[in-house]
């Protein structure tokens, strides 16, 4: 697949952006090294323990008994064998792959593996994070240390959606959902000594992206009146059979956080109800096929999701599916139905034509799915303004002659490595060039826009962050 400017306003975007993303490489983000070693070895040891237990299993016995020497610990054929033939366990989740009789083969991904809830699978999937945690993040940020910083490569040509990505190492693949994986991988990430830490984040710009190429009126509604309009709490309330959120009640704040990234962000990007369950039982904290009413994640009721559920008679996953599925009818038939036909128009635009062209000024040629057509304009235009403020904000910090810089950029959001006497600077110039010089500059953004500053301690670490600036405009 080909992806190239259409225009010279995409191609200057992409020129000056690797302009600055090799500015920022240059400068290198400061690494604890020590933390890094001590962590590595704290990984292996903890590994080893997990091991011993993990063989203690029943499942991991009789896996050994029939497979003898070809016994593959990561293979998922066997995987499926043993635990759906020989103990015949439920799936709760399946591939598209079908068999030569129509069965679905069982899914072993981490999220059907969760959903499950067994203390081997539960004990698996500990071993499977333990190893990755230490060979796939500390042993390369190690690595990828000289004199005590990485200088991460920032690149605009490898991702088909026109977005960014990063290598040696791979700063856009750190942990961010899975709090203990955070903990350890971030910690090691610190700024120069009398600096903070500083993460400006794009709240929410994909799905206002999808707004700006679809203007379905229901979306825009929702994203221009961020402090009284909430889509994913909405959502949760239907999904959970709720009345109300209290966004000051742990279980229903995660159950919130569960909704964007269990239904309603998956569902913008093509997926359907049958995963959208699956996940949204794990982030409730539910487990197996059957409900109990001590299952679950507790309300602001006092009583648990299981017993909610329960109450409005659902008591299976089944049931729990079902009804997934005909919130995902009430989403593209009643609410977002411009949305949804924008969908069928720009894919028959693409089988006739053969390219999309983007608002930020790039095409997408070559063979695309369907989720790949509406998809690859939105997630391409919603990055774009997360590339123009790191290009301006490269520039204004020279002009400026400050000592913050830009260190690496992850997602849609930059993070900053700022002295204590720039603090207050550097938060005015982020609103600036985020907020208000974006909105001059491209006039297709018809939303507020939503900016979020997480600050770390002075001479803090990456893990320990505190939102201290929250502007929408």
């Amino acid at each position: 697949m080909q992806v190239v400017p259409y225009n010279p306003e995409g191609y200057d975007l992409l020129h000056k952006g690797m302009i600055a993303f090799s500015e920022i490489q240059q400068t290198g983000v400061r690494i604890d090294i020590d933390y890094c070693h001590q962590a590595h070895d704290n990984l292996t040891k903890e590994i080893q323990v997990q091991e011993e237990k993990l063989y203690k299993h029943k499942e991991i016995k009789e896996w050994k008994k029939k497979y003898k020497s070809k016994f593959n610990l990561k293979s998922s054929k066997q995987m499926i064998d043993i635990l759906f033939n020989e103990f015949e366990y439920e799936p709760l989740k399946f591939t598209d792959t079908v068999g030569p009789n129509g069965e679905r083969t069982p899914s072993t991904d981490k999220e059907a593996l969760e959903a499950m809830g067994l203390p081997f699978t539960d004990d698996l999937l500990r071993k499977r994070k333990l190893e990755k945690l230490k060979d796939t993040y500390i042993s390369n940020i190690i690595t990828e240390t000289y004199n005590g910083f990485v200088y991460p490569f920032l690149n605009l040509h490898t991702a088909r959606t026109f977005r960014s990505s990063a290598n040696s190492p791979n700063v856009q693949n750190i942990p961010v959902r899975d709090e203990e994986s955070n903990e350890i991988v971030r910690r090691a990430f610190i700024p120069r000594d009398g600096n903070y830490l500083i993460e400006a984040d794009y709240g929410g710009v994909e799905i206002k992206g999808a707004s700006w190429n679809n203007h379905d009126p229901t979306l825009l509604e929702y994203l221009r009146n961020p402090k009284t309009a909430d889509m994913h709490s909405d959502f949760m309330q239907l999904i959970f059979c709720l009345n109300h959120y209290n966004s000051k009640c742990a279980g229903e704040k995660t159950l919130r956080k569960g909704t964007k990234n269990g239904f309603t962000f998956p569902q913008f990007y093509g997926d359907y109800y049958g995963n959208n369950a699956v996940s949204l039982w794990n982030w409730a904290n539910l487990k197996g096929k059957k409900i109990k009413k001590k299952d679950g994640l507790v309300l602001d009721s006092g009583i648990t999701v299981g017993e909610n559920l329960i109450k409005h008679k659902i008591r299976t996953f089944d049931q729990f599916l079902n009804h997934v599925k005909k919130i995902e009818d009430n989403m593209w038939n009643k609410r977002f139905t411009v949305y949804r036909d924008w969908k069928e128009k720009t894919y028959k635009w693409y089988t006739k034509h053969g390219y999309l062209t983007s608002l930020s000024g790039v095409t997408f040629q070559g063979i695309m799915g369907k989720n790949d057509a509406v998809n690859y304009p939105i997630q391409s235009v919603s990055f774009h303004c997360l590339l123009w403020s790191a290009i301006r904000l490269v520039e204004l910090i020279k002009k400026y002659k400050m000592k913050t810089r830009i260190v690496f950029q992850i997602h849609d959001s930059v993070i900053g490595d700022c002295p204590k006497n720039e603090k207050k600077d550097f938060y005015e110039l982020l609103q600036q060039v985020m907020c208000h010089e974006i909105k001059d500059f491209w006039d297709f953004i018809i939303t507020p826009l939503e900016l979020e500053a997480d600050c770390s301690e002075l001479n803090g670490n990456w893990s320990k962050m505190k939102t201290e600036m929250e502007y929408i405009h």
